[in-house]
This record gives structure tokens, sequence and C-alpha cells, in this order.
């Protein structure tokens, strides 16, 4: 998700400065960029596919649960300040 956000404000750069960047170059960031969201969209899927009732999840609620467990988990792993 970072580096697809990343790489979305990276792609704007280069439009709102084209003269600065090449074609190709933006040709490049944008074929990564949709191989970046083909992958989320791949996952979300996946776990859609799992789950009963599918209309109840939303992505990015999804993103933040998990972000705040990756934390938590973080901190019960700090092992240099207990």
């Amino acid at each position: 998700m970072d580096e697809l956000e990343s790489n979305k404000k990276e792609m704007e750069e280069m439009t709102a400065d084209a003269e600065e960047y090449s074609a190709e170059e933006r040709n490049e960031i944008q074929e990564y960029i949709n191989d970046l969201q083909k992958e989320k969209d791949y996952y979300w899927n996946k776990f859609l596919e799992r789950k009963l009732q599918k209309e109840s999840y939303v992505f990015e609620k999804e993103v933040e649960n998990i972000m705040a467990w990756k934390s938590q988990l973080d901190t019960l792993l700090d092992t240099e300040n207990p």
C-alpha cells in the first residue's frame, strides 16, 4: 500500500513537471502502479472470497485494522524496551 501510494505521488509530480521527465519514464511508473493496483485488488478479492458478508467490509477500514494490529505486535515484540 505504501509503495502504491508513493508511486502515485511520484507520478503526479512527474505529470505536473512533464518537461523534466520523458514519456518512457512516466510510462514505466504508470505500468508499475498498474501492477501494484492489480496485486492489491487480487489480495482484496481473495480476502472477500473467504468472508460471508462481503458488503460489510471496507478496504480502507481493513487496512487500518491491519496497521493497528501490526503496531501492537511490534510493541509486544520490542525486546529493547521492556
